[in-house]
């Protein structure tokens, strides 16, 4: 597989002082790639699991994100038994 150019990034980038190239994912990207793991947005997280660039969230993103996948639930259950609703 091909490495991915700084162009197909859709994050902010920047190399660190390790030689790693940092991405932070918006929140909707990340939704995406996990709504449909054969589209184009899901190579993204793809290539961060294979170590390919490294992925940096902040607890303003976690919080985005858990509030986000509570509105695609519906506010279910989780399986603990908990609510996923606010």
């Amino acid at each position: 597989m091909p490495l991915l150019k700084a162009k197909d990034f859709l994050g902010s980038i920047a190399l660190n002082c390790e030689g790693w190239v940092n991405v932070v994912l918006d929140t909707n990207i990340c939704i995406s790639a996990f709504q449909y793991p054969k589209g184009r947005i899901a190579v993204l997280w793809r290539a961060a699991r294979e170590g390919r660039y490294r992925i940096l969230v902040s607890p303003a993103i976690i919080r985005e994100m858990a509030n986000v996948l509570r509105g695609i639930s519906g506010g279910r259950t989780t399986e603990s038994g908990a609510s996923s609703g606010g």
